[in-house]
Parts: structure tokens; C-alpha cells; sequence
């Protein structure tokens, strides 16, 4: 039977279009999942996962309890095949994991879970590696050729999208953050008859004596109309 391309490619250029519309943390790795289920033929469930702190794998989202089962395995064991398309950058398939002898303790944990078949895909950009998507089936030997060239083209569709999510998502923080510098900037004006100048370097200055984020400080002075007190000044006591 020959595959429909022209289909699976116009599929493809709905999902880009609906994770840009989205652009949303949350949403965006909800809805890759989800894509994933229905458009890899044998795939049964998903999940994403990305680093965190500390060098360890996190779950972003997942189609069901089954991968995030799998994927929280992978971020106790620290090995399986998303955790190592994540810092490896390269695709993992295992075709049945009972036979499977590259992830030691994940196998036959997974396998407990009732999965026999995965396919672990890095989410890569310019920027790099962003995340894995992870690709999941209880029978063995569920992802054929078309099966992968599609996970394939999956992935690199949902790493645009993770991608934008991300940029748009630190550009709102940026704006919100250059938003409440502002007040507060404009509140240290009215209450110590300063300069806008003056009270920027003011604002670094506290900053810097607190270990207070400038964006964090700034947050405080808007919600509270004070700028906290350095210790040793003002009267306080300076730390032992």
C-alpha cells in the first residue's frame, strides 16, 4: 500500500500552524503529545520530556498515565531511550524492549508498564536540543519504516513549535519584567525625590546587596511602594 504523502504532509502544516496559534507553555507540549498519538501510525501513546537543573530528564506533558510512567522511569533511572535522544541528540528506537539490552534498569520497567515498543526523538533546532518526544506502543515491533520517517517529521515540526512557545513565553516575562521596573523606577521618583537615572541605580544597588533579582526587586517595590532595607544600613544590623 503506498503512503499518502501529500495527506501526511498537509497534516504536518495544520499542526505548525495550531502550536504557532497556540504559542502557550503548557498548551503547545499538550498538543505535540497529543499529535503524536494520532498521527504516527502504531503509536499508542507519547510524551515529552526536556532537561531540568541538576542534569535530569522532566515530563512536560504526556498522552496518559502509560508515558508519563515510562518518562518519570527515565528521569529516576537517568537512562532510556528519550533520555538519551535528549542528551545525545540522536533518535533511539527499540523494537522490543524484552529484547532490548541497551537501558539496563528502563527496559524491563517499562516492559512492567506494559510497553514493548518506543522510539525516542530529540526536538532540534539552530539553538539545539530543546527536548525528546517519545513515541509509544504495548506490542512489539509496532513502528515500521513509514512509521519512523513519520515520528521524524513529527518531531521536527513540534520542536518549531516548542520553540516559539518558549520565545513568546520569555518575551511576555521580559515585557512583564521591563513593566514593573518601570513602576517601581517611578515610585522610588515620587517617594525619594530622585531622578528616574538615580533610582534605576538605586534599584542595582539594593539588587546587588540582596542577591534580589533586579526584575524581583522591582516586583516587591510595586506590590509593596518600599524598597527593602539593605542590612547594615538604616539602622539594621549587618549579618555576622
Amino acid at each position: 500500500m503506498v503512503h499518502d504523502w501529500e495527506r501526511t504532509a498537509a497534516e504536518m502544516a495544520r499542526m505548525s500552524r495550531a502550536l504557532l496559534e497556540l504559542a502557550q507553555p503548557g498548551a503547545v507540549e499538550n498538543a505535540i503529545v497529543d499529535w503524536a498519538v494520532r498521527s504516527v501510525p502504531g503509536c499508542e501513546a507519547a510524551g515529552l520530556v526536556t532537561a531540568t537543573r541538576g542534569a535530569r530528564v522532566s515530563c512536560l506533558a504526556a498522552s496518559g498515565p502509560l508515558p508519563r510512567g515510562c518518562d518519570d522511569l527515565q528521569h529516576e533511572l537517568r537512562e532510556g531511550p528519550c533520555h538519551d535522544a535528549l542528551w545525545e541528540g540522536t533518535t533511539f528506537i527499540a523494537v522490543d524492549l524484552i529484547a532490548d539490552t541497551r537501558w539496563p534498569a528502563w527496559s524491563p520497567a517499562a516492559v512492567r508498564l506494559g510497553v514493548r515498543s518506543v522510539m525516542g526523538f530529540p526536538l532540534s533546532t539552530e539553538g539545539g536540543v530543546l527536548g525528546a518526544l517519545n513515541f509509544y506502543a504495548t506490542r512489539p515491533h509496532a513502528f515500521d519504516q513509514l512509521a519512523q520517517r513519520i515520528a521524524a517529521i513529527c518531531a521536527a515540526h513540534a520542536a518549531v513549535g516548542f520553540r516559539w512557545a518558549q520565545t513568546a513565553h520569555n518575551l511576555r516575562q521580559a515585557i512583564a519584567s521591563r513593566e514593573e521596573i518601570g513602576q517601581a523606577v517611578g515610585i522610588l521618583v515620587e517617594r525619594m525625590r530622585i531622578t528616574p537615572e538615580q533610582a534605576f541605580q538605586e534599584l542595582n544597588r539594593v539588587s546587588s546587596h540582596t542577591n534580589l533579582k533586579v526584575r524581583d526587586l522591582a516586583r516587591t517595590i510595586v506590590l509593596t511602594g518600599q524598597l527593602p532595607t539593605v542590612p547594615g544600613e538604616a539602622g539594621e544590623p549587618a549579618p555576622a
